[in-house]
């Protein structure tokens, strides 16, 4: 399996990273420019692109990805599997959403989106679409269950491009 993600060589998914490329798979980075100066992109990546906004890096994210994977994370993360969420709500995909509660990291917000529900603020489909996994080896199993991925990634094309 491959791997989409922000395109830093520092973190937890710059380490994600380096352990894909050493794996021998596709690891597509997409970062915007003006966060050149904050992250450390990684040199290594089989495609490294450079958009003009985070709407723009989260768009070419979601184009490439055949599923999505939320590791623990602040509130780049959180918005990022919320706004991906309502994108699916709103039937702009219909890819797996993996939630890795490594160590209970997510049980607070996994409470709160069920009191959401709850409440009557979110569809019980929407929760149940949110899938978690409590250990990295569940979500992979999980992946490769539900994720067939016939080529490689065209990493070439851009999102929204007809080319």
């Amino acid at each position: 399996m491959g791997l989409v993600y922000g395109g830093a060589s520092i973190g937890l998914m710059g380490a994600v990273a380096d352990e894909v490329i050493n794996g021998g798979a596709q690891a597509v980075g997409v970062i915007p420019t003006f966060m050149l100066k904050h992250e450390i992109a990684h040199e290594q990546l089989t495609r490294l692109h450079l958009t003009d906004t985070m709407h723009t890096r989260k768009t070419v994210m979601a184009e490439y990805a055949d599923a999505f994977i939320t590791l623990p994370g602040g509130l780049g993360t959180l918005e990022e599997i919320m706004e991906i969420a309502t994108w699916r709500q709103l039937y702009q995909h219909e890819k797996p959403m993996i939630i890795l509660n490594i160590n209970g990291f997510y049980d607070r917000m996994i409470e709160h989106l069920k009191y959401t529900t709850e409440q009557g603020f979110m569809k019980q489909e929407d929760l149940d679409r949110l899938v978690v996994c409590n250990t990295i080896s569940e979500a992979i199993d999980m992946l490769q269950t539900v994720v067939t991925i016939d080529d490689a990634v065209d990493t070439e094309k851009m999102a929204g491009s007809n080319s």
